[in-house]
């Protein structure tokens, strides 16, 4: 297979984003609900829950400068409890703000946010809505 630039950087972007997303363990207590407690879904399942948050996250911040947020106020409605407390609020770190998505994904995370994710046929990924 091959791939242009774009779709390069694309892969390369959404790689890390789960990677950095996965950490802290989130990709644990993830399958631990997925797998354990509701027993409907695998270490796969799993993964692409955090594929589909990377693209969520890439989506909401493909225009966001985040330079141009460093000492700003920024009111932001997926913040994290977790990260409140830590950073005490938004932090303009790309990586900082991918966790705090995905730690605040974990903190909303139900077998309906799995269900439409893994299950739903209606559901479009997110890098392909127009």
């Amino acid at each position: 297979m091959k791939l242009n630039k774009k779709e390069l950087d694309v892969a390369i972007t959404l790689g890390m984003l789960s990677a950095i997303m996965t950490q802290d363990g989130r990709l644990e207590e993830v399958y631990r609900l997925t797998n354990e407690e509701w027993g409907i879904g695998g270490i796969v399942d799993t993964s692409y829950v955090f594929t589909w948050w990377a693209m969520e996250f890439m989506e909401l911040h493909k225009d966001t400068d985040w330079e141009s947020l460093y000492g700003d106020e920024v009111n932001i409605e997926w913040l994290s409890k977790k990260y409140k407390e830590t950073w005490g609020g938004f932090q303009e770190s790309w990586d900082i703000c991918a966790e705090d998505f995905a730690q605040w994904k974990l903190e909303n995370y139900s077998k309906e946010e799995f269900n439409r994710i893994n299950c739903s046929t209606k559901e479009i990924e997110p890098l392909l809505k127009k």
